[in-house]
């Protein structure tokens, strides 16, 4: 089931005939009344007979199953019996009815639900690493392969450039097209108009692609969308003072206010909508224009990925003019090497500034960097070289990408060396070297794998985090055991924070750790002068807490042997509420009641 031309959920079913009814069951139940898979898959099914067995298909014999209408027996008698009146002759069951298992995906959370119908024992799951792109088998770092196309003048698009196109998703299937497509089509004489869109819907329908939306500021677009046309500043002129673009090609779109381009925006999808092409996820501004006001007017719009960051420098290729190096918003931190990130609320640049931009269609809004540049401006030895840098990237364990763009009026010009790439691509597929997985993908896809990677990243981050922190408490309870052991009363005072308190269960009592450290100190001394010996341990059955501060809740087994020889064990259930400031202090200890060994063995 696919949702914005991305996949969200999926249905499977055992049962023969009843696959298809079974399936449009779940649907209904997902898709009408809200349920996630294990609600779906569980509720009260029906089914009927009303149909030539497909097992056994006749012509001439009737249909055996005439009129007859089989429900699960939780469906309550009233609606049974009103089935009835109307016509159905009812059959019940007892059991469930077929075998159906349902997987969906919350793209807003990144989140996936599975669950197959207990009744009758199916199960479900999610390998979350195939978000990530390893895949059991073929374990590697991924580097992600995107292919763009810019429609800046599709008025000018020829008829070799269509068929260059189309050789190039013939002789490189397993690539995946996202074509930013600009709806200034629509709004001036295009004589391939219906050609190019019969091309880009068949890439999507056939060869999964992706249709996203390009936006250069033409007069003619701007003004059918009801926004007052400018025509200064030029990103493609040699200075900025004084420069101008009576046609509105190079104006940025940064030049308009928010509500402006917002308008524009709004104007562009339901144009896409009109002519159904979806609706776009993926946008990039023309010349690759970025600043924060529109990357806040594309999430606000549902937009979710972004390619426009561009690299500014000289290292591969062509630069852009001095007016695109002033007013374009990129500067040297995007290079040629740079990866997917998610674009701040503050800041376009990868660095970002304050939490993640959040876009109405669900999530991060997440920038792909234009690593190849564009076609006039790289050689095929400039992209091979690239993307052998990715590779070089990806073999030291961190997954990266990179997008190779291509205007559409030069498709047919520039079709030889995307060819020569792409080929040397196909074979780094074919033939996989050692710990690199390379995959191709639209904008969107490359986007959800990254999430993937950021979310398995964060989980690994906090694992290592918890473990240090786990590390540390240790040392502190092996710190308060060292103490009692040695009778080191002063030791043992600097592990308690100076406004302690301690609570007892058993007596019903809460006083400051100043007061029961006075009482306890005479025992330190006893076991410091050897008249006794003492130890403590402790063991944990739950541990909560971050960087400052830690909860610990287990049992500690306290012993005594004093002068006499006379030894005393006692197992006590407890919480600890510690703080870190510099160093971690106890600063409430609930000595709740007394503990069992068994209960003390069962920690282990």
């Amino acid at each position: 089931m696919l949702k914005d031309d991305l996949p969200i959920a999926g249905i499977s079913v055992a049962g023969g005939d009843l696959q298809d009814q079974t399936t449009l069951n779940c649907l209904l139940n997902f898709i009408e009344f809200g349920m996630k898979p294990k609600e779906a898959v569980s509720a009260a099914r029906f089914s009927t007979g009303h149909h030539e067995n497909s097992f056994n298909p006749s012509r001439e014999r009737a249909i055996a199953g005439l009129g007859q209408l089989t429900v699960q027996d939780t469906i309550a008698r009233e609606i049974r019996d009103d089935l009835a009146r109307r016509g159905h002759k009812i059959g019940t069951v007892g059991g469930a009815i077929a075998y159906p298992v349902m997987v969906y995906r919350d793209r807003k959370t990144d989140t996936f639900f599975a669950a197959g119908d207990q009744r009758t024992n199916r199960h479900a799951a999610v390998l979350e690493d195939s978000v990530a792109g390893k895949v059991p088998g073929n374990q590697g770092t991924p580097l992600h392969v995107t292919m763009v196309s810019h429609f800046d003048h599709p008025w000018d698009l020829k008829e070799e450039d269509l068929a260059a196109f189309r050789k190039l998703t013939a002789r490189h299937p397993q690539m995946r097209w996202t074509h930013l497509y600009n709806p200034a089509a629509y709004t001036r004489d295009t004589p391939l108009r219906e050609a190019m869109e019969e091309y880009i819907k068949e890439c999507r329908d056939r060869h999964r692609g992706e249709i996203g939306l390009h936006l250069h500021m033409y007069k003619s677009l701007v003004e059918k969308a009801g926004v007052p046309f400018r025509n200064s500043p030029s990103l493609a002129a040699g200075s900025v003072e004084g420069s101008r673009d009576d046609s509105g090609y190079s104006v940025p779109m940064t030049a308009y206010s928010s509500d402006e381009m917002s308008t524009l925006l709004g104007f562009s999808l339901e144009t896409f909508a009109a002519r159904g092409l979806g609706r776009p996820r993926s946008f990039c501004a023309g010349f690759f224009a970025g600043s924060v006001e529109l990357q806040k007017a594309i999430a606000t719009n549902g937009f979710t990925v972004s390619a426009a960051a561009f690299p500014p420098g000289g290292e591969f290729g062509s630069r852009y003019s001095p007016a695109w190096q002033e007013l374009a918003g990129w500067d040297e931190s995007i290079t040629v090497r740079s990866g997917p990130y998610r674009v701040g609320r503050g800041s376009i640049l990868p660095a970002g500034s304050g939490p993640p931009l959040e876009s109405s269609g669900g999530g991060p809004l997440v920038e792909i960097p234009q690593t190849c540049k564009i076609d006039w401006m790289v050689s095929a030895r400039d992209m091979k070289a690239i993307f052998e840098q990715h590779l070089e990237i990806a073999r030291n364990g961190q997954p990266t990408a990179i997008c190779l763009a291509l205007h559409e009026t030069g498709a047919s010009r520039h079709f030889a060396r995307f060819d020569e790439v792409l080929t040397m691509i196909d074979r780094c597929l074919e033939d996989p070297e050692p710990g690199v997985k390379v995959r191709y993908g639209t904008l969107s896809e490359v986007r959800a794998a990254f999430l993937g990677h950021w979310k398995l990243a964060a989980r690994e981050t906090a694992r290592r985090e918890e473990k240090a922190r786990l590390k540390e408490l240790d040392a502190y309870w092996a710190e308060v055991s060292r103490s009692v052991r040695e009778g080191d009363f002063e030791r043992y005072k600097a592990t308690c924070h100076e406004e302690g308190v301690l609570v007892t269960g058993s007596q019903k009592t809460s006083y400051p750790l100043s007061k029961a450290l006075a009482g306890w100190k005479q025992g330190f001394d006893d076991t410091k002068s050897g008249k006794m010996t003492a130890s403590v341990e402790f063991r944990f059955s739950q541990r909560l807490g971050d960087e400052t501060t830690a909860h610990e809740t287990g049992i500690f087994r306290y012993s005594t042997v004093d002068a006499d020889g006379q030894s005393r064990e006692e197992y006590v259930h407890f919480e600890g509420l510690l703080v870190k400031k510099g160093r971690w202090k106890i600063l409430m200890e609930y000595q709740k009641e007394s503990a069992t060994r068994e209960q003390w063995e069962a920690l282990k």
